[in-house]
């Protein structure tokens, strides 16, 4: 029979041998996505942030632009389009960095081209983040089987400690 033994489940604190070693957390990286789970994770990592003193490190991870390899001379139809929607979600960013700092948190914001797991994880371990924050989205069965899910990805793959943040609504089947 599996016998549990009493432990310290306060965050930071790790017995090492009969030595107690405080592993606080001072830098908290946070996937910022623009959609409706977006204030809960913010709020999630701002608590975290005055709970430990700790910086956040906020990044909007955007899809690459599309490789037109072999079609020189030739514009993507959507440019522009995209650039102003860059241009909004950066602004929207700088939107959320500049209140939390008024509130007086240390916040810096990133913007990151890459696949959003992969972008995610190499942000947090850049930053040497002690803990990555992220949403989940409220998405049917279906969708989470053929699609696949950002957070479960960078769940499985992340070497660093995850938050996930889930959206209120129940998913559907």
């Amino acid at each position: 029979m599996l016998r549990c033994e009493e432990v310290d489940v306060r965050w930071g604190i790790v017995d090492d041998g009969g030595e107690k070693k405080n592993h606080a957390m001072k830098t908290i990286a946070v996937g910022v996505d623009f959609t409706e789970v977006k204030d809960k994770v913010i709020a999630a990592a701002v608590s975290l942030a005055r709970a430990f003193d700790a910086t956040l490190h906020l990044v909007h991870v955007c899809a690459p632009e599309p490789a037109l390899v072999g079609y020189s001379g030739y514009t993507y139809p959507g440019i522009d389009e995209r650039e102003h929607e860059l241009q909004l979600e950066k602004e929207e960013l700088r939107k959320i960095v500049d209140a939390l700092k008024a509130e007086g948190l240390v916040v810096n914001g990133y913007m990151k081209s890459d696949e959003t797991e992969k972008g995610l994880i190499e942000f947090a371990e850049h930053r040497n983040a002690d803990v990555l924050v992220i949403g989940t989205h409220s998405r049917s069965l279906i969708n989470r089987v053929l699609l696949g899910s950002v957070a479960e990805g960078v769940v499985r793959k992340c070497p660093i400690p995850i938050l996930v943040v889930p959206n209120s609504e129940k998913p559907t089947e």
